[in-house]
């Protein structure tokens, strides 16, 4: 008698934990919808306003004085770094839901390797850049935008965390038909705990030297869901005071 009492509350326990759950993934989606839209709707204004910003450049930057230019180059940057995190955000969501169709062709990585460091810029300037090209092209089937995008979010990244002057080394290799591409760096390390917290979004990490909080934003997210999009791997090696490695394979073809 008692056990099949113990059964019954148990079933019942059961349901009410299903339905938790299911009306918690019903909110979710509400809010994730929500997030969505209003990124999306706010991908306007800030095109606008960028655009405008750099037209007031071009039309009257011989008036302003070198402060002005300043704080009007300040506020064109910022507006930037808004739209990449709006884009991001965006292309997260369709990566995540499998709306985001890849563009696969043939792609010789020394040239997406080439692209991404063309745009990062000045800032690559920043620290002493070690990239030896392949004696043969490491070719591999992938979408080379995202991929390109992929090897500046990682460079970028590594550029931000190592000392100025520091080294930040790309290394490429052969992997049957398929490659792996790793982007190490001389910066402050990762304690192991972060290693897999790392690639989520808006996750933050704190280096004990600086004893100081930093996000890793959306970059690393959509560095893992691009990847895998491709049936590939990424990953972070690292130990607290020798620098991290991060790593991401591509293989011969999309796996599924």
């Amino acid at each position: 008698m008692k056990l099949h009492q113990l059964q019954i509350e148990l079933e019942i326990r059961n349901r009410q934990l299903q339905e938790n759950y299911d009306q918690l993934r019903k909110l979710e989606g509400l809010q994730d919808n929500l997030t969505h839209m209003i990124v999306h709707d706010m991908r306007s204004p800030l095109m606008g306003i960028t655009g405008y910003l750099n037209l007031l450049e071009m039309d009257a930057g011989h008036k302003l004085n070198s402060e002005e230019l300043m704080f009007l180059n300040n506020a064109r940057s910022g507006g930037v770094v808004l739209m990449d995190m709006v884009n991001s955000l965006l292309d997260i969501s369709r990566l995540e839901q499998g709306q985001m169709p890849l563009n696969v062709t043939k792609t010789d990585l020394d040239v997406q390797i080439r692209d991404a460091l063309n745009s990062l810029g000045s800032l690559t300037k920043q620290v002493s850049l070690l990239y030896q090209k392949q004696a043969l092209p490491v070719m591999v089937n992938c979408d080379a935008n995202l991929v390109t995008r992929v090897i500046a979010n990682l460079m970028g990244n590594a550029i931000k965390f190592t000392p100025e002057g520091g080294k930040v080394a790309i290394s490429l290799e052969r992997q049957g038909e398929g490659a792996k591409l790793c982007v190490a760096d001389a910066g402050y390390g990762i304690s192991p705990e972060y290693h897999a917290k790392i690639f989520e979004k808006f996750e933050q990490l704190e280096t004990r030297q600086k004893k100081a909080i930093h996000s890793t934003g959306l970059g690393l997210t959509f560095c893992k869901l691009a990847v895998e999009a491709h049936g590939g791997e990424i990953g972070v090696e690292s130990e607290v005071d020798k620098g991290s490695t991060f790593w991401f394979t591509l293989p011969a073809k999309k796996q599924g």
